[in-house]
């Protein structure tokens, strides 16, 4: 047998599946650096092969290029205690707890410990969250965003066959959301749960978000079917930061109805603000007329409708929260 021979017939071949493999990737397809200093060395093959698979899966809901034309090579790294508590998305130059290797990526994604024991679903949810957010444009953020994000995390999970874990998921976080709203959702009543998130996000400039109302919002959005995926790619472009944006982590920028403006109706009732309409609300007494969203909050109650901006006229008791 001719061995030199059969061994370049090998390497041919080998050559030939790299060069067909990297023809077939898309030109701009998502590639994940796991970081060797954070990452335990006896993990990082699975959870490599994990994350491949959540990176070609937003490709596909997502596909084009990262905004600013950033390289779409983006390391991922595991949260040392100061930032342990959520995951996070980073562009641009890296802070100084972050790991040595992080300033040869424009892009990067902080998941938390909790991802190390084998949780391979929890990371599943975390680094198609942050991977939505650098699609989305990572220097900006809000409730809308939020929920955008959340909504991809549950479609990643949906389409990578953790349908357990992310139902799961989402009794947990919705377990105190009022028995009205979740109904709501389940009649794909959409304008009554934009009522609500409006409500709920009467003060997002200046309080914590609320996890809670992500996840009533994105799972109204994909409840409400023909979600168009593919507009999220850097809808934070037209987020109302003005000339302040900057690199760095997300600031907060207000999300216009214009920046809405091509998606269903659906998805504005459910998270664009209105030019049109104001949320009113009457707060300590059942309001009973079958007109309004009537629940119970930190023991009192809490009754909203939508009100005309134009309309000076108030219903007895009712107020406008903004």
């Amino acid at each position: 047998m001719n061995w030199p021979r059969l061994l370049l017939l090998v390497v041919d071949i080998a050559m030939f599946a790299v060069s067909l493999s990297a023809a077939d990737r898309p030109l701009n397809s998502t590639r994940i650096v796991l970081d060797p200093n954070t990452f335990p060395k006896i993990s990082r093959p699975l959870l490599q092969d994990t994350a491949d698979q959540v990176a070609k899966t937003v490709d596909e809901l997502i596909p084009g290029g990262y905004p600013n034309g950033a390289p779409s090579t983006i390391l991922c790294f595991v949260a040392n205690d100061k930032w342990a508590e959520k995951p996070r998305a980073f562009v641009g130059k890296p802070w100084k707890i972050e790991p040595r290797d992080a300033y040869k990526y424009n892009m990067r994604i902080a998941v938390t410990p909790e991802v190390l024991p084998g949780a391979w679903q929890r990371f599943v949810f975390q680094l198609a969250h942050e991977l939505a957010h650098q699609k989305m444009d990572a220097r900006a953020d809000n409730n809308a965003l939020e929920a955008f994000a959340v909504a991809v995390s549950l479609e990643v999970l949906h389409r990578l066959s953790y349908d357990g874990y992310r139902e799961s998921n989402e009794r947990f976080y919705t377990q105190f959301v009022p028995r009205e709203v979740m109904s709501a959702v389940n009649r794909a009543d959409w304008a009554t749960v934009g009522l609500y998130l409006r409500y709920e996000w009467r003060e997002e400039p200046v309080e914590e978000w609320d996890q809670t109302t992500h996840f009533v919002a994105a799972m109204a959005l994909r409840k409400a079917g023909n979600f168009p995926w593919e507009r999220l790619l850097d809808i934070g472009a037209s987020a109302q930061c003005g000339s302040s944006r900057r690199n760095g982590h997300a600031q907060y920028c207000p999300l216009s109805p214009a920046s809405l403006e091509d998606f269903p109706e659906a998805v504005k009732e459910i998270v664009s603000p209105s030019e049109m309409k104001v949320v009113i609300a009457r707060i300590g007494m059942p309001e009973r007329d079958g007109e309004s969203l009537t629940f119970r909050e930190n023991g009192k109650w809490v009754s909203l409708r939508w009100s005309r901006r134009s309309d000076p006229l108030m219903p007895d008791g009712f107020r406008p929260i903004e």
